[in-house]
């Protein structure tokens, strides 16, 4: 077992660039992949693909990929990326 000594400097550096990155992964996947709806409604985009009661339609993303799994997804990735440098 290989042990590994980090000073609290150290890990805060890993700690604050996994943050960052998972913000740009999240910024990316959001922008990219997310599904974003029309409402008439509101006159405008949302991320809902029902407001209320009344059914939207997709402009861009995939209607499978919501916010929830864009942060899911973003998280899993830094995480990963995070474990791999330690």
């Amino acid at each position: 077992f290989i042990q590994h000594h980090y000073n609290y400097t150290h890990i805060f550096i890993l700690v604050t660039a996994g943050g960052f990155v998972g913000s740009i992964i999240d910024s990316l996947l959001g922008a990219t992949i997310q599904g974003v709806y029309y409402s008439h409604d509101i006159g405008g985009e949302t991320e809902k693909s029902i407001y209320n009661g009344n059914p939207t339609t997709l402009v861009r993303g995939l209607k499978f990929i919501n916010n929830d799994l864009v942060n899911f997804l973003s998280i899993g990735i830094s995480s990963a990326l995070l474990a791999t440098i330690i």
